[in-house]
């Protein structure tokens, strides 16, 4: 199964120049003449973000640029760990390009450090080559605000994204995607992803037409899942200090990671967020880790048609709680009933942790990029990436089917 899953950069629709080359950084002059200024989104600028989508929308162009300065999900509150900002190229009024920033602290180099996301990057170069060069000014601008500047999603290292910021000096690495098949029969019968090759197609009826994807689905699970790591699960409304106490004695074990204290937790899931399930794993009455996952139903999907999808969103806790903290999470998603489930994970351990609760590795076009400065940084204590934490939770908008996940 190829993940049809991705979010935060895969929603660019920026170019490389008119004819899909990869190109280095040109002088600003270089950009059509252009004499716009990049400034943060403000009400003012409301009528010319409305335009620009609907540019966008006329030239086919799937995406859409929030059209609110204050974001829906992380806005700027005062003193808050973590925010979202959402900056615009323009031109005498005329938007020709935009980004948004995914701002909290990153823990690399053995202390934590302002970092921050780069999502949905659009530019009008997309529908329009006299401005191919926007995506350029795009980024240049973002890693001058944020020097430790990353990047997830992107659908491929083969993407327009992709090709652009490894042009730019980016270093990107997949983050392993795993599946887990609960309902042999559902899966075969709703899995939309591939159906377009005929041999795929046929494969797919023929396995739900003779009862074998149930009998296959049941075999691979009892095959591959090994005895638990026996911990207490419980389900938390929120995150409080012991969300902090499992970040400070985890946070150490990984060369990098998104700051992940209860502060910051309670932004990115707050409370209340529809089909997001908080866990709290310990073992002997001590909390070794936490997950949380989220569980959808979905309906003619393009890619899960009436599936209901479970994903393993994120998850934290000290490299040898992984095996507890990732089959607490599988437990919980299968107790809810789910056909499918997901998940990507970068570090060896949750992606053993993940293989012992029975997932199967599958191609990953969900990519890890880390801006010049980061991959800098990053190289100095971990030269082959071999001890990054990363998963769904570090995209733009972690809940799954809901955020663009699926």
């Amino acid at each position: 199964m190829r993940e049809a899953c991705g979010n935060s950069l895969t929603t660019g629709g920026l170019s490389l120049d008119s004819a899909g080359r990869a190109f280095r950084y040109p002088p600003c002059n270089d950009l059509h003449g252009m004499q716009g200024r990049i400034v943060p989104f403000t009400q003012d600028l409301v009528p010319a973000v409305a335009a620009f989508n609907q540019r966008l929308a006329d030239g086919a162009v799937p995406w859409q640029f929030p059209e609110r300065p204050e974001p829906d999900w992380l806005p700027r509150l005062p003193g808050a760990p973590a925010f979202q900002e959402f900056f615009l190229l323009a031109e005498d009024g005329v938007v020709r390009g935009a980004y948004c920033l995914k701002r909290h602290d990153v823990h690399v180099g053995g202390e934590p450090r302002p970092g921050a996301s780069f999502h949905l990057p659009l530019s009008e170069g997309t529908i329009d080559p006299r401005f191919s060069l926007v995506a350029t000014r795009l980024m240049r601008d973002a890693c001058k605000r944020v020097p430790l500047l990353f990047g997830v999603g992107m659908r491929g290292s083969r993407s327009a994204i992709a090709r652009l910021l490894s042009a730019l000096g980016w270093h990107l690495q997949a983050i392993p995607f795993y599946f887990k098949v609960l309902r042999g029969q559902r899966f075969a019968r709703q899995l939309r992803y591939g159906r377009g090759n005929p041999l795929v197609r046929i494969a797919l009826a023929a396995l739900a037409g003779t009862g074998l994807a149930a009998v296959g689905a049941t075999a691979a699970r009892a095959l591959l899942t090994r005895r638990p790591q026996e911990a207490e699960t419980k389900q938390v409304a929120d995150f409080g200090a012991w969300a902090d106490a499992v970040w400070d004695a985890s946070a150490r074990a990984y060369s990098f990671c998104a700051v992940r204290t209860a502060a910051v937790l309670n932004l990115v899931y707050p409370p209340g967020s529809p089909g997001v399930v908080r866990l709290r794993v310990g073992t002997d009455g001590a909390v070794i880790g936490w997950a949380v996952v989220q569980d959808v139903p979905l309906s003619a999907h393009e890619h899960f048609g009436d599936m209901r999808l479970g994903t393993v969103v994120d998850a934290f806790g000290p490299p040898e709680s992984a095996r507890a903290v990732i089959h607490a999470a599988t437990h919980a998603l299968e107790g809810r009933g789910v056909d499918l489930i997901l998940s990507n994970q970068s570090h060896p351990a949750w992606r053993s942790a993940l293989r012992a609760s029975g997932f199967i590795r599958a191609p990953s076009t969900f990519i890890f990029g880390a801006a010049p400065h980061l991959h800098d940084l990053l190289v100095r204590s971990d030269p082959g990436y071999g001890r990054l934490h990363l998963n769904r939770g570090d995209g733009d908008g972690p809940w799954g089917v809901s955020r663009g996940l699926a």
